[in-house]
């Protein structure tokens, strides 16, 4: 459909935006039909109006079409990847979950684009105009493995355009997260559900993280013969290079309570943390329907963590996530007069480097205790 006749006025603006008075204007997606408005300076409305004529037109042309019937499309390159390389990455399963969102963000908002006709302006201009921080530095990593993959696959000729595009500065890419303090953690547990509320005196005790801690399971529980009962943790690092910590933590008796009242939950689980969800739905990533998500958890202390007033008062960027127990509970058993040692052994900073040839009796288990007091 062509686009209105201009008034003489307005013969300077791009294709499909049309001026509505004042600083107001409507932008037609001629694909589409729809019409969204905006408030912008005369020089913003153009240059946002030019950049999506251009996206539209990249999405359209008929010559690529021609020379590429199949369509190398960024979707196309996206399914590629996911199908072909991820695997070989051996991501964890957190990890594998955030990429695969970012895809799929990317997916559905550059999907149509020939990936030949992807430059640096394009990947620019998405980044800056949806991202700041962290999630603008993760998106551009996925992107830039996306073309690394493409120029690897023969699917882009050039450099890669994501890898040319700007980091984020040093103030946007640091998350100024306040400390969670000992009042804000009583004040969030006291509003938790009961699964929560185990899940926090767990995370304090033992200094694990939120994905460790949902993995923990009661045949993860050794006793010796001399009646010591240990609990075993696998932890997840960072996955740069393939690293794990294998944890055997001496449960004593705080940590003893907490298993005790986890037997006791309903409904019966082999995971220590469990819960009762709204239904039984079967996940590639869990194996047991009681097992708790990470992300869950983090969303749900997340609302309860609005709650505390001082809490809600801040920005997003400072409020203390889940993770925040892990601090907060190294800095108790330091000030219990523990050792940064044995802090540092829970937290698991002793690790070893395992390879696909490791079988249980290769692995070296890092002894240690999470003794601190509620």
């Amino acid at each position: 459909m062509p686009p209105r006749k201009r008034l003489n006025s307005n013969q300077d603006l791009p294709l499909y935006l049309y001026h509505s008075g004042g600083d107001y204007w409507r932008y037609k997606n001629p694909k589409t039909g729809v019409v969204t408005g905006f408030s912008a300076t005369r020089e913003k409305a153009i240059e946002i109006a030019t950049r999506a004529n251009r996206r539209l037109l990249m999405a359209a042309d008929p010559l690529q079409k021609i020379l590429d019937p199949k369509g190398n499309t960024v979707e196309a390159l996206c399914v590629r990847y996911q199908k072909e390389r991820q695997s070989q990455l051996e991501l964890a399963v957190s990890s594998l979950q955030n990429e695969n969102y970012r895809i799929s963000r990317i997916i559905a908002e550059l999907g149509p684009l020939q990936v030949n006709d992807v430059d640096v302006q394009v990947l620019s201009d998405w980044l800056d105009e949806r991202f700041k921080g962290s999630p603008y530095v993760k998106h551009r990593g996925t992107l830039a493995k996306l073309f690394d993959f493409a120029i690897a696959k023969g699917l882009f000729k050039g450099s890669n355009p994501a890898s040319a595009t700007l980091t984020a500065p040093k103030q946007d890419t640091k998350v100024q997260r306040r400390p969670l303090k000992k009042e804000w953690y009583d004040a969030i547990r006291a509003q938790a559900p009961t699964w929560l509320q185990l899940m926090m005196d767990v995370a304090l005790i033992t200094l694990q993280r939120r994905g460790d801690l949902t993995r923990m399971r009661f045949d993860d529980i050794e006793e010796l013969t001399t009646g010591e009962r240990y609990l075993k943790v696998i932890q997840e690092k960072t996955e740069k290079h393939g690293e794990r910590a294998f944890l055997r933590i001496r449960i004593g008796e705080t940590l003893e309570d907490q298993i005790r009242k986890a037997r006791l939950m309903m409904p019966v689980s082999p995971y220590i943390i469990h819960h009762q969800p709204k239904r039984k739905v079967k996940s590639k990533d869990r194996d047991h329907w009681t097992q708790l998500r990470g992300d869950y958890v983090g969303k749900q202390f997340e609302k309860l963590r609005d709650l505390v007033p001082e809490i809600k008062a801040l920005p997003t960027e400072e409020k203390p996530t889940f993770h925040g127990i892990r601090a907060l509970g190294g800095a108790l058993y330091l000030q219990n007069g523990y050792s940064d040692e044995y802090v540092n052994l829970l937290m698991g900073h002793t690790t070893m480097k395992m390879t696909d040839h490791y079988t249980d009796q290769h692995i070296t288990w890092t002894d240690c205790a999470a003794e601190l007091k509620l």
